[in-house]
């Protein structure tokens, strides 16, 4: 059951499509209320906090990584604008989601996915973006040559 995803800046969010779930969603593409489109990842967690990494990005730059003409370690590292949030949420000690911005070539490597791990769905055009909302989620596969496919669930 997904309890929670963290949040931007405080502002809601809008999942927009699943990449990888495990408990809850692990990759995935969402949206502001601003309507900034973003693909986060959980980078790390422990007993009392987990790490997310989330990067701006333009319709055009979803559509290259979702078709794996950009690699997801890169879509992180090789940000649009140089810059990442990092969002600390923290386990039931009452403190807020913390967010911070970073230079995005500084991310700790053990944050990123890995090298060379692509999608591989069918890329987007700028009007289908639009209607971009509820996606189904799919189950993510990956093969030896680090392309993850995904599925219906």
């Amino acid at each position: 059951m997904i309890t929670s995803i963290p949040t931007i800046d405080l502002d809601q969010i809008e999942l927009l499509e699943t990449y990888e779930f495990y408990d809850r969603p692990l990759l995935f593409a969402c949206r502001n209320k601003q309507g900034i489109l973003f693909i986060a990842v959980l980078a790390d967690e422990n007993d009392t906090n987990e790490t997310w990494l989330y990067v701006p990005l333009t319709d055009r730059r979803l559509s290259q990584i979702r078709a794996g003409l950009l690699d997801l370690h890169d879509a992180f590292e090789i940000a649009e604008d140089g810059e990442v949030l990092i969002v600390s949420v923290f386990h039931g000690d009452g403190r807020p989601i913390s967010v911070d911005i970073i230079a995005a070539n500084s991310i700790p490597q053990a944050w990123l996915p890995a090298r060379g791990e692509r999608l591989n769905l069918n890329p987007l055009q700028p009007p289908a973006l639009n209607g971009l909302t509820g996606w189904p989620l799919r189950k993510a596969t990956t093969d030896r040559s680090h392309t993850t496919s995904f599925s219906a669930v």
